[in-house]
């Protein structure tokens, strides 16, 4: 059977929300693949069990308890699950103008820089925990909080080199 939970925020109108999705062993019934789709927000998610099966713009990523996958905007994607295996998984979605950063937000809606597509890492996890948690218990001023979270995510994933420079921004440069 699948749980699913979305959780729908704002932050001065822009979108954020936090999905949360655990599903056991495949019945006969359950969709194994759901619909490709985009959307303009930067989409993570964290693996918390199981084996998830991602494709992003066609290409086949295969992530494992730990991993972390972004998808950025406008990125085709859709996921598979093996019927075999019980999977939980937590993400978010958001409009990259909430880190308000606009040299960050502006690279990589325009392809210019990219997001290494899956992290393992305690650094990213820790950040991601800490974001869901701020965010299911909603403190006061907690839209500060996870501002805040997500800057400190995006410094640090910039820092050990999981933003670079896209390759086809590479070759444009090199015509």
């Amino acid at each position: 059977f699948m749980v699913e939970k979305i959780i729908e925020g704002k932050f001065k109108n822009l979108h954020f929300s936090l999905f949360e999705r655990e599903l056991n062993t495949a019945p006969q019934n359950v969709k194994l693949k759901t619909d490709s789709f985009f959307h303009k927000e930067l989409e993570i998610v964290y693996v918390k069990n199981g084996e998830h099966i991602y494709f992003v713009d066609d290409k086949k990523y295969v992530l494992k308890e730990g991993d972390v996958i972004f998808i950025e905007p406008y990125r085709v994607h859709y996921n598979l699950r093996n019927e075999a295996t019980d999977i939980a998984h937590f993400g978010f979605n958001f409009d990259l103008s909430v880190i308000d950063c606009e040299q960050i937000a502006d690279s990589l809606e325009s392809g210019l820089f990219t997001i290494n597509k899956i992290i393992n890492d305690e650094d990213i996890s820790k950040f991601l925990f800490e974001i869901y948690d701020i965010y299911n218990s909603k403190p006061l001023m907690w839209e500060i909080a996870v501002r805040g979270k997500l800057m400190l995510l995006f410094h640090t994933i910039f820092n050990k080199g999981y933003i670079t420079k896209a390759e086809a921004a590479d070759d444009a440069a090199n015509l």
